[in-house]
């Protein structure tokens, strides 16, 4: 069998940089009223900022979705070496600690970065982005997940990843149907991540109020409850055996079994995936280990003759 699934292998080297060198979410970034004790900032220390942050807003500029296809969209994530950053088109990091409430970077920039072509303002925006900690930025625990850095005028708002989706689950109704596979990454340990694209695999993901699944292979629907904060809880239907059986479409295997493969796509589904809004009512589904990129949007591809005196478009979806 023909291999339909491309595959690809990031490792968000962010973090990697940074050791190297050394109550309620709005998704527009406002933040939600509280009173008393509870709504007064309180200085950040080492222990509230470790670990990973996605970005609310920098510099005036609102992040408008959580995630960009199976990726964080911007973020900033701490540990003992420093932060890694990625906003726009390119990742980061700078190495420091927090000294106080102050986070202190180690030396002076600049610091590696990756070099991905990028928009005029996007890279500007990058460019100050992996600016702001080598300015000793002052950060302020705020309610509600959420933690603000600030250096002179510049402002920038984070919120925990696992508070910050809250804010972009969406309605059962305006979900259910087919959805076209476009990509599955496996997410590892240390940021890393590896993926494979399934523009080419046959066939639809269908969430169909109580069951989710592969639309080939129904056998294998799970029956589900969709919870307010987004789940779809499993409550029934057949397991899904840990090597392929009784599903061809999804039965071809990678070489040399690398993680993820098209069998992962059945699993996932079956265990209890969360549901996020994504650009262009696009829907991303995740567990711990892997995220699923689904769409509804047309499939079109640019075609151009051997001569090049002619360019037509071909849609080229994958068949139900």
């Amino acid at each position: 069998m023909k291999t339909r699934a491309s595959r690809f292998a990031i490792l968000l080297g962010a973090a990697a940089m940074a050791a190297a060198c050394a109550p309620g979410t709005l998704p527009d970034g406002s933040e939600t009223a509280t009173t008393g004790a509870e709504a007064a900032p309180r200085p950040a220390s080492a222990s509230d900022v470790a670990g990973d942050w996605d970005v609310v807003s920098f510099d005036g500029y609102t992040v408008p979705f959580r995630s960009r296809g199976t990726e964080r969209a911007a973020f900033a994530n701490f540990t003992d070496g420093g932060v890694g950053l990625h906003l726009e088109c390119n990742w980061s990091g700078v190495p420091g600690r927090m000294r106080g409430d102050v986070f202190k970077p180690s030396g002076e920039g600049p610091w590696p970065q990756t070099l991905a072509g990028c928009e005029a303002d996007k890279a500007e925006r990058d460019d100050a982005y992996f600016a702001f900690f080598a300015r000793s930025p002052k950060g302020e625990v705020l309610p509600g997940d959420r933690l603000r850095f600030t250096a002179g005028d510049t402002v920038l708002l984070l919120e925990r990843p696992e508070q910050r989706r809250l804010g972009f689950v969406p309605e059962l109704a305006g979900i259910e149907g087919q959805w076209r596979m476009v990509g599955l990454t496996m997410f590892a340990p240390q940021g890393g991540m590896s993926g494979m694209g399934l523009t080419e695999v046959p066939g639809r993901v269908v969430i169909d109020g109580g069951r989710i699944g592969y639309n080939r292979c129904p056998q294998y629907d799970a029956e589900v409850t969709y919870t307010q904060d987004g789940v779809f809880r499993r409550t029934g239907g057949a397991a899904v055996p840990d090597e392929p059986a009784g599903c061809e479409e999804l039965a071809e295997r990678s070489w040399n079994k690398v993680p993820p493969e098209l069998w992962d796509i059945l699993e996932m589904l079956h265990d209890n995936p969360r549901a996020e809004r994504l650009a262009e009512g696009d829907l991303l589904l995740t567990t711990d280990s892997f995220g699923l990129h689904l769409t509804q949007q047309p499939c079109v591809q640019l075609n151009q003759s051997d001569d090049h005196s002619r360019t037509w478009e071909e849609d080229c979806a994958s068949p139900e």
